[in-house]
């Protein structure tokens, strides 16, 4: 082989060290990456997961609230209306009639 050629291939041979030493150390850095990507979508599924319970607890705690202020309310009206009743009626008359006074 010939000065010229001995140096082509032993070129050939450095640049194809290179490029299999380069595409390792992208394999690397890829298989870095893809890890810590897994590893953040992990620990915002977690996160999401723990946010959803979160809001079925407050949910349900919001609808026992609710119940509560309407049995309350229930309640109340019904105690109302059985002082009301108890009072002969005499002042639901004369609260309709300012009621309708006031919305006329």
């Amino acid at each position: 082989l010939s000065a010229s050629e001995l140096l082509t291939q032993q070129v050939r041979d450095e640049g194809g060290t290179a490029l299999l030493q380069l595409s390792d150390r992208l394999c690397c850095a890829h298989d870095a990456d893809r890890g810590l990507l897994l590893r953040e979508v992990t620990a915002l599924q977690a996160r999401v997961g723990g946010l959803r319970a979160l809001v079925t607890e407050q949910e349900g705690a919001t609808e026992r609230r609710v119940a509560a202020a309407t049995a309350a309310v229930d309640v109340e009206i019904e105690r109302r209306m059985q002082q009301q009743r108890g009072s002969g009626g005499g002042r639901v008359a004369a609260t309709t009639a300012a009621v309708d006074g006031e919305m006329e």
